[in-house]
């Protein structure tokens, strides 16, 4: 997860350093003169390494960890941001040397030529990609541009990836380090996975929570659960899957009828202009010239009565039609049979649909309004809804069937889907135990040893408000928590 938002505030900064350079309108801050920077403070030494207040790559890091959330809108002068960040960077520049070494106690430190070439080959594909990028949106670099002002203009970009310590070759080394870090991650989680008992208890626990919150705020949740079903293909990771259905659920069947346009329109304008509240403009009581020309023309306010009337001729128009469907219903015609020779609604041509028909709940968000109330309405299976008009057409809704509450099934994707979530997560515990006990192992033999001034970076709340830390020289430590 560290490296993952490594690469993050790495992207962020170049982004930032560019979108400066080029900025149009932005006036030149004035200099300030500041005093001498203060003597470094050392914080850890990590097999021999020191790491300072002041050392480069934790600064820079603290730098793009504070853009990174300010460009969301966090307050990032808050004290307590800036122990946040200051912990994350020290952690992150301690935990990589320390891996590191491990890789290299476990023979791991050296990769094949066979991961150097895929690295190198993926690697120079995604540098390329974020140069064309930047060349496109922030050079103005077009398939119109002449070769010469494109080959100028990526030099230019090179430089300036160049002067924030971002090169080809620089990407590929941290590229192949992480590989490193990665190949001792997995020497650690090696035969981590969930057992079948485990994924059906967690599955278990997933329903039980959704149950409790379709129990607490029934609303919520169908909304909830409905706007996971349309969204997630399209913003994955955004909305969170249910898994158990609420009662209320019913499946529904209808038979869609398509009134012609004009009809359809004139009366979605006016339930528009109802809805509006008849909005007219207001005289002014100006006595200007201006004032004195003749009155823009408005339009007759809309009564309920107008609405009525026009849903009414969308009605009288499909008389005929709904008239032979009720009646043949009313004999004993099935549902189906009609949705095939009257239905316009594509979806009920769908076998799964026209088997299990559409599920609704009285507070779905799916459907139109009046089309879910329609539904609600129905008592018990096999009941058929009075003609009901939406912005789609006329609808005529069958009670097809009731959808029982309970869990979701736990279908074979859904299990390779927890499984999945669960062996992460135990992956990620049993690191962490093997991190925070290769971290005692180095503290315990002197290999990493933490200043008082680096505890307070790396543990603020445990040692309190910064100015109570007592200056320490390089011979006052004390070891920093394992984990």
């Amino acid at each position: 997860m560290m490296k993952k938002l490594f690469a993050i505030l790495l992207a962020l900064s170049l982004l930032l350093s560019i979108s400066a350079v080029f900025a149009e309108g932005e006036t030149e801050a004035a200099a300030v003169e500041t005093e001498a920077a203060a003597d470094p403070v050392l914080l850890v030494t990590v097999y021999g390494k020191e790491i300072t207040d002041q050392s480069p790559e934790l600064l820079s890091l603290i730098d793009n960890i504070t853009a990174y959330y300010s460009q969301y809108g966090y307050d990032t002068s808050d004290p307590g941001f800036a122990d946040y960040a200051k912990q994350f960077a020290l952690q992150y520049l301690y935990e990589e040397m320390l891996l590191l070494n491990k890789a290299k106690e476990l023979g791991m430190d050296t990769l094949s030529d066979e991961e150097k070439a895929s690295i190198t080959q993926q690697t120079t594909a995604e540098f390329e990609e974020e140069v064309e990028y930047y060349l496109t949106n922030y050079f103005g670099v077009t398939e119109e541009t002449s070769q010469e002002d494109k080959d100028n203009a990526r030099a230019q970009l090179l430089a300036l990836f160049e002067s924030d310590g971002y090169t080809l070759d620089a990407a590929i080394a941290q590229a192949e380090q992480m590989e490193i870090e990665n190949h001792v991650r997995a020497s650690a989680t090696a035969g981590v996975e969930a057992s079948e008992k485990e994924i059906q208890d967690y599955f278990n626990a997933l329903v039980e929570a959704d149950k409790e919150a379709s129990e607490t705020d029934p609303a919520e949740y169908v909304q909830n659960r409905e706007m996971y079903e349309t969204y997630s293909a399209y913003y994955p990771g955004y909305f969170s899957p249910s898994y158990y259905i609420p009662a209320n659920y019913k499946g529904v069947l209808h038979i869609l009828l398509k009134p012609e346009d004009s009809l359809l329109e004139n009366w979605k304008g006016l339930v528009a202009r109802l809805e509006e509240g008849n909005e007219t403009e207001e005289p002014t009581g100006e006595t200007t010239a201006e004032a004195t020309e003749a009155p823009a023309v408005t339009e007759e306010p809309v009564t309920e009565e107008m609405v009525e009337a026009a849903r009414q001729a969308i009605l009288d128009s499909l008389k005929v039609k709904i008239d032979d469907i009720q009646a043949r219903l009313a004999n004993g015609e099935s549902f189906e049979s009609l949705i095939a020779e009257y239905g316009e609604d594509e979806g009920m041509k769908n076998e799964e649909y026209l088997k299990n028909g559409y599920v609704v709940h009285p507070e779905s968000i799916l459907y139109a309004e009046p089309f879910t109330k329609a539904a609600a309405a129905l008592e018990k299976v096999g009941d058929i809804s009075e003609p009901v008009l939406t912005d789609f057409g006329v609808h005529i809704l069958y009670y097809l069937r009731d959808v029982e509450p309970g869990p979701v099934e736990l279908t074979d994707a859904l299990k390779a889907e927890l499984k999945s979530a669960l062996d992460t997560a135990l992956q990620d515990e049993a690191y962490d135990i093997a991190l925070s006990n290769w971290t005692q192992e180095a503290e315990t033999s002197g290999s990493i040893i933490w200043t008082e001034a680096g505890n307070a970076w790396i543990s603020p709340e445990e040692t309190g408000e910064a100015e109570d830390v007592e200056a320490v020289t390089d011979a006052e430590v004390t070891p920093a928590p394992a984990d």
